[in-house]
């Protein structure tokens, strides 16, 4: 059996449900005013880095190194910041630092300038998983040096010595193969780690998060606040295919259909959007997949979320220009 046969794709599912979850939250407009209560780990909260590394760990794991790594946060026994000295000798010079180091990263991963990348002083782990969450068409989520230089010598990639550049020449990789260029990121890092590490390093976290989310099949639970394997808001895989089933994969507010622009690369592809922000849930809620959830393409997705509360269905309809 060959790995497209052998992978579940549910793998996929719950990866892109974080990433989607993520930029609900966190889209690229709301960093200029990124603020540190927004941005530390150690709060309970879903602030910037713990989304980065717990609630999106499917799309790709930067778990198990401290906190430390994010430049500065705060201890959840004292509530005391700690940060590192490199970046200030305050707590707010430090976060002042950091948050500029955020701002020239986006601006340099869009721009692929890697040299401004690779002199980023922001950890190595966290750059290269920020830049796959907002550019998932120019870089995979490989995001340690140790698994990106061991997949780049094993693709006989050429990267001068470039971590960035290796992470970009990675999804260049994929996007050139007949074979891989229509899967997804997280199927395509799945093939990866299997054909070069052994298929256990993927498969054994995939199956916890679709064992946890399946328990109890039957009762399309979201929202609640607790601690669970895909995020603190966990989107029911269940949940999703329903709403699919009944709606259709048309967008509900442009009509958009990516099969019929683009063939079988878009069969199945749309993104699907809560009619109840599940942010505003502060209990696990019995979600009907009809009416609480609609398909939409992922311009629209974006432009629902730009106001707070997020726009209905119907007012965005009326944005668009005839």
């Amino acid at each position: 059996m060959g790995f497209s046969e052998a992978y579940d794709s549910a793998h996929e599912e719950i990866a892109n449900i974080e990433r989607e979850r993520f930029l609900e939250v966190f889209p690229v407009s709301r960093l200029e005013g990124l603020t540190l209560k927004e941005y530390i780990v150690g709060t309970g909260e879903d602030t910037f880095c713990n989304l980065i590394e717990a609630k999106t760990k499917t799309w790709g794991g930067i778990q198990g190194s401290t906190a430390l790594k994010f430049g500065i946060y705060r201890q959840k026994k004292d509530q005391t910041l700690v940060f590192s000295k490199k970046f200030g000798e305050t707590d707010k010079k430090a976060f002042k630092k950091i948050h500029s180091l955020l701002i020239d990263l986006i601006a340099s991963g869009a721009s692929l300038d890697f040299n401004s990348i690779d002199r980023n002083s922001l950890c190595q782990t966290v750059k290269a998983k920020i830049l796959s969450l907002y550019f998932p068409e120019k870089y995979l989520a490989i995001c340690s040096r140790e698994h990106i230089e061991l997949f780049s010598d094993a693709l006989k990639i050429e990267y001068e010595y470039s971590l960035s550049r290796a992470q970009h020449l990675l999804h260049q990789k994929k996007a050139a193969s007949n074979e891989t260029n229509s899967w997804s990121n997280p199927k395509y890092m799945a093939y990866l780690y299997s054909e070069y590490m052994g298929r256990e390093v993927f498969t054994k976290k995939a199956r916890k998060c679709i064992d946890t989310l399946e328990a109890d099949s039957e009762s399309l639970l979201e929202g609640g606040i607790k601690t669970v394997q895909v995020n603190a808001y966990e989107r029911n895989i269940k949940a999703r295919r329903k709403c699919l089933e009944h709606h259709g994969f048309s967008c509900k507010v442009c009509s958009i259909d990516f099969e019929k622009i683009y063939g079988d690369l878009g069969k199945g592809f749309i993104h699907v959007h809560h009619l109840k922000e599940i942010s505003s849930q502060k209990k696990e809620y019995k979600i009907d997949p009809v009416n609480d959830l609609v398909p939409v393409c992922p311009n629209c997705h974006s432009m629902l979320h730009r106001k707070t509360p997020s726009l209905t269905v119907n007012e965005l309809k009326n944005w668009i220009k005839p």
